[in-house]
């Protein structure tokens, strides 16, 4: 990580990429960004990801890496910033993925908040207009302090290994908006459900193994004889039924105790869904 000198970045003469330069059209790919919550050493982080450029990566021409880290003023305990910060937060993200955009060439692809910190990911074709791009940033906002990073990364591994999400992280990232949707359909989510959930293996020993772990934490079997062609090899079905609220609390525990049953048996989770009630149709 560089550090970009306070008393030289506002003496930084600026010169940017060619104004004429051909944009790669991944630049202008619609973005589709999702945030999870992820654990970071000894602390929690905010990842922000951009889904939408996940399809078509990784991009050739688009092969270094770049972050831009800025610090908080007055982060809270967790390392995030606070609500009176918010607002220059937001106003400084947009202004460098701006800047990146429209004078580094880079495609952003997400961030990560950390410990009073945080990271900016780009890739570009050029990394050599970084510091100076960084420094003009920086000349905009004097009150914070900016670092920056570049590695070549023609795979985009760091974007597929560390920032885009786990299938966990999908599935709490799923459970955010069936709950929106539930709620905005109407339905109560304080009150006590029946819940099926759906887990699929490659043989049947992992299969009862996983229903007899499942039935200790308070589920229980509807059916463990499902069969699934298309699935194969992972064609062996499970559906269990548990009982409660739909709060997302409530879901993010049930779906740790899920994978958790997967990873000992070495099946997939494959989400939740409400059991048919004679009240069904007020709410779907």
């Amino acid at each position: 990580m560089e550090d970009l000198d306070k008393d030289i970045r506002n003496k930084i003469e600026f010169t940017f990429a060619d104004d004429e330069a051909e944009r790669d059209p991944a630049l202008d790919i619609p973005a589709h960004y999702e945030l999870y919550v992820t654990s970071m050493d000894d602390g929690r982080a905010l990842v922000n990801v951009d889904l939408g450029i996940a399809e078509k990566a990784p991009i050739p021409r688009l092969h270094w890496l770049m972050g831009i880290q800025m610090e908080f003023l007055d982060p809270d305990a967790d390392g995030f910033y606070t609500e009176d910060e918010e607002e220059a937060i937001l106003e400084i993200q947009d202004y460098i993925i701006k800047v990146m955009d429209e004078e580094g060439r880079a495609r952003f692809v997400g961030s990560v908040t950390y410990a009073g910190t945080r990271m900016f990911y780009f890739y570009g074709p050029d990394v050599d207009y970084l510091a100076p791009l960084v420094g003009k940033i920086a000349s905009e906002y004097g009150d914070y302090d900016f670092n920056y990073m570049s590695e070549n990364d023609g795979n985009w591994s760091f974007f597929f290994n560390a920032i885009y999400p786990t299938d966990l992280d999908m599935a709490h990232i799923r459970n955010r908006y069936m709950v929106q949707n539930l709620v905005e359909s109407g339905v109560d989510i304080n009150h006590e459900y029946s819940v099926y959930y759906y887990f699929y293996f490659q043989d049947g020993a992992s299969r009862a193994k996983a229903a007899s772990e499942l039935m200790q934490l308070g589920f229980e079997v509807i059916d463990d004889h499902m069969y699934v062609e298309e699935l194969e090899p992972m064609s062996l079905g499970l559906k269990m039924m548990a009982k409660h609220d739909l709060n997302l609390m409530t879901l993010t525990e049930k779906t740790y105790e899920c994978f958790e049953a997967m990873e000992d048996n070495v099946g997939v989770y494959d989400g939740w869904e409400l059991a048919p009630t004679e009240d069904s149709d007020a709410w779907i």
